[in-house]
């Protein structure tokens, strides 16, 4: 690592608890968020991170702007395979009888750019309950939801769908190189606007998806704050799905895991 990283990787060390953030979240994919702040110390016509460090801490308002540049758009469809096959052969089935004939709602806060709602809508099509599902998507970056209402995607975000996934939802782009997602997939999402660390999301659901977010990035004490918000939101009987590699805070007691997955289920 060269020093101008090292360099990076000081501040962000600095940074991040200012914010509510834990450094070892972003270790691995810090190079995608030290290049958005090298471009505002440029736009700012500063000489380095030292110098925007002394910024930060003579104009409070930067605060919010450096906020805003901490985020990850690493994802893809399916991710994690197992959770998937989980979700469309047990878990929905089973909600959906078990709900009948109301509809199964289902929440995926930090949506980024649609890989994952879209996943949701994939895999209950593929059970046969789409139409007997309500999928809401959030992000607190109006930028990347406009890009998952798009619906254009790299072959790279493709690469855990079987072949046959891909031709039944995709149709490739000649001339954007891309691959835009089905619409009655795409149409089968709502997208709102939202921090969830101000607000969550105003429902009760049966589902709830929080990969790679809360408990990858945010420091425990917001952890614990938004798992109890998530408790509060979880229909009895309910799921709250997580990334594969992410551990809940002691405080997670009132749900237990679910088969070899990433997914817990609420106590009755």
């Amino acid at each position: 690592m060269n020093k101008h990283n090292r360099t990076g990787t000081d501040f962000l060390q600095w940074a991040l608890p200012e914010l509510g953030y834990r450094w070892r979240g972003f270790r691995k994919p810090h190079a995608q968020v030290l290049q958005r702040i090298i471009e505002r110390i440029h736009e700012l016509e500063l000489s380095g991170y030292k110098e925007y460090q002394t910024f930060l801490e003579h104009h409070p308002d930067e605060w919010k702007r450096l906020d805003q540049m901490l985020y990850v758009t690493i994802s893809r469809f399916y991710r994690d395979r197992k959770l998937w096959d989980e979700l469309a052969t047990n878990i929905l089935p089973r909600l959906v009888e078990g709900n009948a004939p109301e509809l199964v709602v289902v929440w995926s806060a930090g949506c980024c750019n649609g890989e994952e709602p879209y996943s949701i809508a994939i895999a209950a099509h593929q059970s046969g309950m789409l139409d007997k599902i309500t999928i809401i998507a959030s992000d607190r970056y109006p930028h990347l939801l406009e890009r998952a209402k798009i619906g254009l995607y790299p072959e790279s975000a493709l690469r855990e769908l079987t072949p046959a996934e891909r031709s039944r939802y995709f149709t490739y782009n000649d001339k954007l190189l891309e691959y835009r997602i089905d619409p009655v997939i795409r149409s089968s999402v709502h997208f709102e606007e939202r921090n969830i660390r101000h607000s969550l999301a105003d429902d009760f659901f049966h589902i709830i998806f929080c990969r790679n977010l809360v408990f990858t990035y945010f420091n425990n004490t917001e952890q614990i704050q938004l798992l109890a918000g998530f408790r509060n939101s979880l229909f009895n009987d309910g799921y709250l799905i997580t990334g594969s590699k992410e551990q809940l805070p002691d405080e997670a007691g009132w749900i237990k895991p679910w088969a070899n997955v990433p997914v817990y289920r609420k106590a009755p």
